[in-house]
């Protein structure tokens, strides 16, 4: 049986998998939204009769866009070494360990693949091959050039020279290059930024806003005041609130505090940033002095000053931290609520919550209030049933039965390199097993089927006499073999006849809607698939009741559950070091 996982299934689990720090949110919010205007459009050329992009164009730009992001992080930590369980170790980067700028001649911060520039993409290359070839200013001024010393002009049937370079004014090579910006200098941006100090306040004519990086400096803050602030090259700058700042500035000895309002919270920026007219607004004069620096001025009195770093002003201030949050660590005792143990038991259904709650935990919970779990009714949409059969379902023995099947390939691999599990399962006490497994093949089929085998065989004195499975190919060879070296009985399901091993069947769909609730429950990123699938098919052994009324746990160990370990599933724990 294979699982489809569909183009945004994938997207989806690689946003909810990014780093949670301040720049993977601001990332993580840009893919968001060009997930949602890939969908848009989507939608729009399917109302419109016309043919939708190619099924992998979203994954392969989110792809992209992450790569150029690790690069970029990559980047900035030069001097970090990677140890072996960084996210980046297997990262490839460039040799020299620069950041490439973004701007309009390279939107994505990539090299040219035409020529290997860091200035510029192959769209606007103007080398030969390039999108823009001959397109460039040194190409416009040659054949301006030539057009005008070959010119001629007729004349009384004879030809002449036109004198047309008399009249135009050409510029040599050094001339053209400082008359036009061709390209982005990465060594002069580069230095422009990490010379700067991270507490650094930069005053910008370009700022309708002040911009501050770090939450502590502000004195009140809302999140409502958030906005996305549009920059130089186009792109967006979003940010998660607003408020009030103060900081000390100083000047001949004079000390005093500013208060600067409407300032916006931006992670994401390179720097803070003061708005010129911002200040301006507010009655505050900026006085910039040639090769020496900035002052500041109210009503004809300097109480600022600044310097100059690299053409960029920074006024000499320090900010003051805001007022610290109450908060206090400590361990308190969780209310309990059928909603804590449906999380903890692994999302079963209502009824079996309830029921489980009050025969084996023992708890007298009042809440009548039903269990609304939004993972629950995103992950576990199904079917209609087959019809039941006209006669009564025959009942088995232990291991008189013995049910197979697979499941995969994930599209991601688990960190032990699992992409499939397979599941057995006993008709007679209903219990199962599942494993993980890297292949479908018959001798991975076979190994995992013996595991199951002797253990059940030796805990409960019973022989396996039949195996049922589908037509698949795992299912044939080495496997065949051993049944039939055995004395066990295979009976193969006819093709599309899913029905015929619906147990089986429906224990592998109970056990994928869990594990997409578990993993929408823990932000986890699917690479983890693997760990939720073995501890769903745990929880399903240990909460699910039998026609006895005991679970089948208590049916294959003659005693009942211990549940009082569990905890919810993706929790943050701690590692108890002995004190010797």
């Amino acid at each position: 049986m294979s699982v489809p996982y569909p183009e945004s299934d994938v997207v989806h689990h690689i946003l909810r998998g990014l780093p949670s720090s301040q720049s993977w949110t601001n990332f993580k919010q840009l893919m968001v939204q060009l997930y949602q205007d890939h969908m848009d459009r989507e939608k729009a050329a399917s109302d419109d009769g016309k043919d939708t992009a190619a099924p992998d164009t979203l994954l392969d730009r989110i792809v992209s866009r992450l790569l150029i992001e690790c690069h970029r992080i990559e980047a900035e930590s030069p001097s970090k070494r990677n140890g072996p369980g960084s996210e980046y170790s297997n990262l490839a980067k460039d040799s020299d360990n620069r950041p490439i700028a973004k701007h309009l001649n390279n939107p994505n911060g990539v090299r040219c693949t035409n020529c290997r520039g860091r200035s510029h993409d192959r769209d606007h290359c103007f080398n030969p091959g390039g999108g823009m070839a001959g397109q460039g200013p040194r190409d416009k001024a040659a054949a301006a050039a030539a057009a005008a010393a070959t010119a001629t002009v007729k004349k009384d049937g004879k030809e002449m020279a036109s004198i047309a370079a008399a009249s135009v004014d050409f510029l040599d090579e050094g001339e053209i290059s400082c008359a036009m910006i061709e390209s982005v200098d990465d060594n002069l941006s580069t230095l422009a930024l990490t010379s700067i100090p991270a507490n650094a306040m930069l005053l910008d004519s370009g700022a309708t806003s002040h911009l501050i990086k770090s939450r502590k400096m502000f004195h009140s803050y809302s999140e409502a005041d958030a906005r996305n602030v549009t920059t130089a090259n186009l792109g967006t700058l979003r940010t998660q609130g607003g408020g009030t700042c103060y900081v000390n500035v100083s000047y001949k000895g004079r000390s005093i505090r500013l208060k600067l309002n409407n300032c916006l919270h931006a992670p994401g920026a390179a720097v803070n940033l003061l708005s010129v007219g911002h200040l301006n607004s507010a009655g505050v004069g900026c006085n910039f002095i040639p090769n020496e620096g900035i002052r500041l001025s109210k009503n004809g009195i300097t109480f600022a000053s600044g310097h100059m770093i690299n053409r960029l002003f920074s006024l000499d201030a320090e900010f003051i931290p805001g007022p610290p949050s109450d908060e206090r660590v400590m361990f308190v005792k969780v209310p309990e609520s059928m909603y804590l143990h449906h999380l903890r038991l692994g999302h079963p259904g209502e009824s079996a919550t309830r029921t489980l709650v009050k025969s084996l935990l023992k708890s007298q919970i009042k809440d009548v209030e039903p269990i609304k779990c939004e993972p629950c009714i995103i992950a576990k949409h199904v079917a209609t049933p087959h019809p039941s059969k006209s006669v009564g379902q025959r009942t088995y023995s232990p291991l008189e039965l013995l049910l197979g099947d697979t499941c995969g390939p994930f599209p991601i691999e688990t960190p032990h390199r699992k992409k499939y599990f397979v599941a057995f399962r006993c008709t007679g006490m209903k219990v199962s097993n599942l494993q993980l497994i890297a292949d479908k093949v018959p001798d991975t089929m076979l190994e995992a089927f013996i595991t199951v085998k002797e253990r059940w065989e030796k805990r409960t004195g019973f022989k396996v006499k039949h195996f049922r499975c589908d037509g698949g190919t795992e299912w044939k060879g080495a496997f065949t073999q051993y049944l039939n070296d055995h004395g066990i009985e295979m009976e193969v399901t006819p093709r599309c006849e899913h029905w015929m091993n619906g147990e089986i069947e429906r224990f592998m769909r109970t056990v994928q809607g869990r594990i997409l609730a578990m993993l929408t429950t823990a932000q986890l990123p699917l690479t983890y698939w693997g760990e939720a699938a073995l501890t769903a098919a745990y929880l399903l052994n240990v909460t699910t009741l039998n026609t006895d009324g005991i679970t089948l746990f208590e049916a294959m160990y003659s005693c009942p559950p211990n549940l009082s370990h569990l905890h919810i599933w993706g929790s943050r724990c701690f590692v108890h070091v002995p004190e010797e």
